[in-house]
């Protein structure tokens, strides 16, 4: 990230200059309540490296509140990636850490618990066998009431991700199976809210966090619509869609999916073996009769995901009808949320709009721009769903500015500078295998990844054989590639 180097010093360090909390907010026994974006999860697994950084961690030592967490020495668990190529593949670390502060007398101030839905929230009490739910509650009751126990000053509720994240994820859209039922949702996060003020006294001190659209994610948006397996988008030379590039061809009727429709990351699995494309695309790419893609066109179809009586089958295209259901959900549940806070007294932090915001503008500190693109934007880890050190520490930081603004608060905005120039504020910017072969692996981001993304990889890796520099006005050539399938 070759404009880390740019970074204006003297901006970042006037960031760090302590301004006391006004009264009206106090944070002395913060709490937060979530799924893996509070708890830290980061990268495939949660390890004390990603957890000091969570945002609602961030967040406490802007006040210098005692936050307590549940953290996982190294190598953590649930199995860090560990990026091995751009295709992407990874390798992963055992899942064997340890926690290291479980004895601790009290509740931890962070109560998130990575996979949560809301209503686990209020009825989880551990796992069977025993499992990551265990290294938070350690048998002292649910997230909520271990919560209660706290007697917060100031609380966070950022839950209700995997409530619409599992529909996107398996690319499996069936309500109250990967969709939450919107009674559901709201009935289990109304017990949140009033449990919790009840807790307050009666009067509420605390944010709300909207969902953000999982369909802006870089999980949903990395790899495009559009077949481009020849390196170029290839246009329809005649019919209905003529002058329009041709798309992946999916399983639902034999024919190229919608417009609208999304193909996840994990797609990349099965692309690169020759699913997805369309015959007619190689006819009018003037491709050889005996050229080797002709051997899967036609053939393999990318797969809808479904429930079959052998199981949840993956999918790999969400058909846009589908991509309408999860965010005509998200839109209900946003809305709820809203209504609840309101009734019970809590504030709204907008997360959603917040996101949106970031993916289209990016954010700026000190000469360090960061965008949402997968890889190389510095938001997002490697499974394109969970931030970063420095993503969880934008939201912290975006989540002071609105408590100053929304409570009449002087909290001093966080010291990001550890975080940007380190990677982490445990230093080290977020591991890799140590990628190889750049010029392969560029050839395949380029025929699979849409063209921000590719360009982001150029701008960090600079000249590369067969892969021209950036040109000086910024535009980026498209290398003429040889189909990825040959190879395998």
């Amino acid at each position: 990230m070759k404009n880390f180097a740019k970074t204006s010093l003297s901006l970042l360090a006037a960031l760090a200059i302590a301004v006391p909390a006004a009264a009206q907010v106090d944070l002395t026994r913060y709490v937060a309540l979530g799924d893996s974006l509070t708890h830290g999860y980061m990268n495939g697994c949660v390890v004390k490296y990603g957890q000091v950084d969570s945002y609602s961690a961030v967040v406490a030592r802007s006040v210098g509140a005692n936050y307590q967490q549940p953290l996982i020495d190294d190598p953590g668990l649930g199995g860090c990636q560990l990026l091995t190529s751009l295709a992407p593949t990874f390798s992963v670390k055992p899942s064997t850490g340890k926690p290291m502060n479980a004895t601790l007398a009290t509740p931890y101030n962070n109560l998130g618990v990575a996979g949560y839905k809301v209503a686990d929230v209020v009825t989880k009490t551990g796992d069977t066998p025993v499992g990551l739910t265990d290294t938070v509650l350690r048998g002292q009751g649910t997230a909520l009431a271990q919560a209660v126990k706290l007697a917060p000053t100031f609380v966070s509720v950022w839950i209700g991700n995997n409530d619409e994240l599992g529909a996107m994820t398996s690319a499996i859209v069936i309500d109250g199976v990967t969709l939450t039922p919107r009674a559901a949702f709201k009935a289990s996060y109304e017990t949140i809210l009033k449990t919790l003020q009840a807790a307050q006294g009666g009067k509420a001190s605390g944010v709300v966090m909207t969902l953000p659209d999982v369909a802006m994610i870089p999980f949903s948006t990395t790899i495009p619509i559009y077949n481009i397996t020849l390196g170029v988008p290839i246009f329809h030379k005649s019919g209905a869609y003529a002058g329009t590039p041709w798309r992946w061809t999916g399983s639902r009727d034999g024919k190229e999916i919608p417009f609208g429709s999304l193909v996840p990351l994990t797609a990349s699995a099965v692309i690169s073996k020759g699913y997805g494309i369309a015959c007619g695309m190689l006819d009018d790419a003037g491709y050889p009769a005996t050229g080797p893609l002709r051997a899967a066109c036609d053939k393999l179809p990318l797969p809808e995901g479904s429930i079959t009586a052998a199981g949840p089958q993956q999918g790999f295209v969400v058909y846009a009808d589908n991509v309408v259901k999860i965010q005509t959900r998200t839109a209900e549940f946003n809305a709820d949320i809203a209504s609840l806070a309101a009734t019970y007294g809590y504030k709204v932090f907008d997360t959603a709009a917040v996101f949106a915001d970031i993916v289209k503008n990016g954010r700026n500190y000190g000469g360090i721009t960061l965008s949402t693109a997968y890889l190389q934007g510095g938001f997002f880890g490697f499974d394109g769903v969970h931030g970063t050190s420095i993503g969880y520490a934008v939201i912290a930081d975006e989540m002071v500015q609105f408590l100053n603004a929304a409570y009449g608060a002087q909290i001093h905005r966080p010291d990001l500078s550890a975080i940007l120039f380190n990677g982490n504020t445990s230093g080290g910017w977020f591991p890799n295998g140590g990628v190889t072969n750049i010029g392969d692996t560029l050839n395949f981001a380029a025929a699979y990844w849409t063209p921000e993304n590719t360009e982001g990889l150029l701008k960090v890796f600079g000249p590369v054989q067969g892969h021209p520099a950036i040109s000086t006005d910024g535009e980026v050539p498209v290398p003429q590639l040889r189909p990825v399938i040959e190879n395998q």
